[in-house]
């Protein structure tokens, strides 16, 4: 018994064996007929301009691809890659609309030692969405700083306004596009062509658009830098009387940017002459006054846009009534008999000046070194007339004194 059972497991073996073999030799010769699928076949899409008609676009992604089942020997079947397969799918001749489109593809090429089988509908799907386009501008991006004494001024760039177009969801995102330039250690002008990046309003970049051109010329000047003061210019007198002391322009000096040669003869810049018979008083004392640079040839003004802030100072004009002693000069050898003892003199000037006059910083007097005994009129002369101060009126002018000779002693 157990030798029968020894012999049935003996022949299962040998049966296994040349299955196995026989297996080997039908695969190894080719002699069989298989069905395989190849994956991920790339699709080309053909006439893709005829979307411009129906004002579409194709959303991404843009790589298209199918599966294609294959029939033939093994030994062919095992060899077969995805890009021995050339298939097409024509955007021609069908009604497209916004959203999924199925397109029907035909494979074009494929290796001759298999056959490609029909499984289910041989379309691929496309997304489309409605074709926009728009103008954005252009905006140029530096990147680093000029050699030290350099600045840059503004850049221009050629064009100033771009067309981007492509699907509407991507376009709308679309609020300029970029032009970055690297000015790092530069000492002089550049003109670079740049390639331009449509972006979004947090400079996100946004893909799937196109940007008419792809690039923009950009001019950049690098000039030469000078701290220059500040000069005011002004005409006339301030309104109500009251006098101009100053002008102080806020800030006192600006950077200046232009060649060597241009730069070297200029130590301020001056502003548009003011007419101080224009402005109020209300408008200087409150100190909201503004004026423009006169920038000279061929020099640009560096972080400021040519307006300037200034204050103006001044004194208020106002009259003082004086009463003051006259004094009699020159007159020891006659008794003096005057007809007025006090003179009454009006004058006028700054406030801070008239303010602190007082009584005895004018000295009126008349000189009797020209005397003789008797009635007589003399001028009333004045002294120490303090420095801006003015006389409106005097009385008297003219003072009629009666003198006689002195007894000698």
């Amino acid at each position: 018994m157990e030798y029968k059972k020894r012999q049935q497991i003996i022949i299962k073996i040998v049966c296994l064996i040349a299955s196995f073999a026989l297996w080997l030799y039908i695969y190894n010769t080719n002699n069989f007929i298989i069905s395989y699928t190849i994956r991920n076949v790339k699709v080309q899409l053909q006439n893709v301009d005829v979307l411009s008609q129906y004002k579409l676009a194709l959303l991404p992604p843009n790589d298209y691809t199918v599966d294609l089942t294959v029939k033939g020997l093994a030994s062919d079947v095992r060899t077969i890659k995805a890009g021995n397969f050339k298939v097409v799918a024509d955007m021609a001749g069908y009604s497209l609309r916004k959203g999924e489109n199925t397109i029907p593809f035909v494979v074009m090429t494929k290796p001759d030692s298999v056959s490609v089988e029909i499984v289910g509908d041989m379309r691929v799907t496309v997304n489309l969405d409605d074709l926009m386009e728009k103008t954005v501008p252009v905006k140029i991006e530096l990147n680093g700083n000029p050699k030290a004494g350099f600045q840059e001024l503004n850049a221009i760039a050629k064009p100033t306004s771009v067309m981007v177009s492509g699907p509407a969801q991507y376009v709308t995102q679309v609020t300029q596009v970029d032009a970055k330039c690297n000015i790092a250690d530069l000492d002089k002008d550049i003109n670079l062509t740049i390639p331009l990046v449509p972006t979004d309003n947090w400079d996100n970049i946004v893909q799937n658009v196109s940007v008419a051109g792809n690039s923009a010329e950009v001019s950049i000047p690098i000039k030469n830098v000078k701290t220059v003061n500040i000069v005011i210019k002004t005409k006339g007198s301030l309104m109500n009387g009251a006098i101009f002391k100053a002008a102080t322009p806020i800030p006192n000096k600006v950077d200046i940017a232009g060649s060597e040669a241009d730069l070297q003869g200029i130590s301020s810049i001056d502003t548009q002459v003011i007419d101080l018979s224009k402005i109020s008083a209300q408008s200087y004392q409150n100190g909201n006054l503004e004026t423009n640079l006169v920038v000279p040839k061929n020099i640009k003004l560096v972080n400021s846009d040519g307006t300037i802030s200034y204050m103006i100072s001044s004194s208020n004009i106002i009259q003082k009534t004086l009463k003051l002693n006259i004094q009699y000069k020159n007159s020891a050898l006659f008794s003096v008999n005057p007809s007025e003892a006090q003179l009454v003199l009006v004058v006028s000037g700054e406030q801070s000046v008239i303010n602190k006059l007082t009584d005895t910083d004018i000295v009126p007097y008349v000189d009797l070194s020209a005397a003789k005994e008797g009635e007589m009129e003399v001028p009333v002369l004045l002294g120490n007339l303090p420095v801006g101060v003015s006389i409106i009126s005097q009385v008297p002018t003219i003072l009629k004194v009666n003198t006689a000779l002195k007894p000698k002693t």
